[in-house]
């Protein structure tokens, strides 16, 4: 396998946004050249707007037998060694039904888009559910989940991951092994 492995956080969304971003762009262009420029700089904000969640979304996360590096722009906001993290996990990104409506509901079986999160402590259920609730999280590592990619975390990282609101989701023997 690789010495590191390269992922973009949240390719889905980060191509949706930089979409909007271009479009503006060509909207932009198009009232400066016919002389517009109030709706010109309106549309620039646009621009700003779409193109900040484009970035924040397109984070690179890279994978090393040493550790962890997320860049925002290509510049690295938070580095972490593995044993820096204490948990590992896959969150589904829809918030889960609590109590009786949790039995009920078909809703409470759909997580929603899976993520892994890598964090530098221990999270509690309701910290967990507080994640899922404040999303995306500004204060950990996180991208989208794959089958690909949980491979990679596996030979990377070598220890159990922690399942929130993953639905039918199995990771497979080793992770459900405690």
């Amino acid at each position: 396998m690789k010495k590191k492995a390269i992922f973009v956080a949240e390719p889905l969304l980060m191509s949706l946004y930089g979409a909007f971003a271009v479009f503006f762009i060509i909207l932009s262009v198009t009232m400066f050249s016919v002389n517009k420029t109030d709706f010109a700089w309106f549309f620039l904000a646009f621009v700003l707007f779409f193109g900040i969640i484009a970035a924040f979304y397109g984070n690179l996360v890279i994978l090393t037998r040493e550790g962890i590096c997320q860049r925002f722009l290509f510049i690295p906001v938070r580095r972490l060694t593995w044993d820096e993290v204490k948990e590992i996990g896959v969150l589904g990104s829809r918030p889960p039904f609590k109590g009786q409506a949790a039995k009920v509901s078909k809703r409470a079986k759909k997580p929603g888009m899976l993520y892994f999160y890598l964090s530098t402590k221990e999270l509690t259920e309701d910290e967990k559910f507080d994640l899922v609730l404040k999303w995306p999280p500004f204060h950990l590592c996180f991208f989208r989940y794959s089958q690909k990619r949980f491979e990679t975390m596996q030979f990377f990282a070598d220890r159990e991951m922690k399942m929130y609101n993953t639905g039918a989701l199995s990771l497979g023997s080793y992770i459900n092994e405690q």
